[in-house]
Parts: C-alpha cells; sequence; structure tokens
C-alpha cells in the first residue's frame, strides 16, 4: 500500500499549530502523510491502526504523536461503514509545523528540544500514564480556547512532550 500526501487545509495558512476536532461515521481510510506533525487523541473509535510498518489494534483513548511525513492511517472496523450503524469515529487533532516550531522553540533557545521530539516523533510515539492524561486534558481544553489561551495550552503540551519517556515508539528505526 503506497501512501498518498494529504495536504492539511490550515497547513499554508496555519501559525506554529491548529486544533481539529473530527466527528464523523468513520475516520478517512486514506494511509496518507503530510508534513504537519500530529497529536491524536482518540476519543471514540476502533479498528486497525497503520504508523510506518508499525500495524495494530486501536481503542477509545489512544494518544499518538505523529512526526512530519510519516504515513499513517487509522481504519475503523466494518461496523463503522454500516449505513445503519450508531458508531462514531471522534477524535482531536493538533498540527504542528515542524519548520515554524524550530524557528519559534530557537527563539526561546529550545531548539535542542524541539529536534529531539521531532526526532522521536518521526517513528509514531503512542503515550501513556501520567504523560497521556496530562496531554488529553490539553487538547480537550484547547477546543473551547481563544487563541491566546491556546498559545498556552500548546507550551503546556509541549513541555509535556518534550519531557515524558512515557511512550512507546511505534515504527522501526528504518522508517
Amino acid at each position: 500500500m503506497k501512501p498518498v500526501f494529504a495536504k492539511i487545509q490550515e497547513e499554508g495558512h496555519m501559525g506554529v499549530f491548529a486544533i481539529r476536532v473530527i466527528d464523523l461515521p468513520y475516520f478517512s481510510t486514506e494511509f496518507h502523510f503530510h508534513r504537519a506533525c500530529q497529536l491524536v487523541y482518540v476519543v471514540e473509535s476502533e479498528g486497525k491502526r497503520i504508523i510506518g510498518d508499525s500495524v495494530e489494534n486501536f481503542n477509545n483513548d489512544e494518544l499518538i504523536l505523529l512526526g512530519p511525513d510519516i504515513p499513517h492511517v487509522w481504519h475503523n472496523d466494518r461496523k463503522y461503514f454500516d449505513r445503519d450503524s450508531y458508531q462514531h469515529a471522534r477524535s482531536v487533532a493538533l498540527f504542528i509545523d515542524p519548520d515554524k516550531l524550530m524557528a519559534t522553540m530557537t527563539q526561546f533557545g529550545l531548539a535542542r528540544q524541539a529536534e529531539q521530539l521531532l526526532k522521536k516523533s518521526k517513528r509514531g510515539m503512542k503515550f501513556s500514564g501520567q504523560a497521556k492524561q496530562s496531554l488529553k486534558k490539553i487538547l480537550l481544553e484547547m477546543t473551547d480556547q481563544q487563541p491566546f489561551a491556546q498559545l498556552i495550552s500548546f507550551m503546556r503540551a509541549m513541555d509535556v512532550l518534550t519531557r515524558t519517556r512515557e511512550f512507546e515508539l511505534l515504527a522501526s528505526r528504518g522508517m
């Protein structure tokens, strides 16, 4: 299966980050990649997740960070495609422009931390423990916040992402 490039609507006009709530009968079925990093909290859904060469089942309450250009898809179980199904695929996604992130973090003397995070994220990172709980809370809060409050929340998320060890890498090193 060959991944296709997916253009993120806001990517051209996006600042350092953009938050998006997805609430659909099922997630996109296209194996794709994009330049933006993506922190995804799966609120409600289940199926198979492919990130690079990692293929695993996924379920509600999953939190994943994808680095730039890593191919991925969350493919819902068959029941999500049934017209009479009451299933929904819900998630909150934080898209991060890696180039703008590096430029911004450099201004604050935090380039090394951001660079290390981006390097790890190229394999996909699945979070657990307190880091997962903190990031979920931040993402959910961001969906209702005004821009300045979102910026503060974004920085809180970056603090957690750059400091935590509560994650597993998903794709193999060569991906």
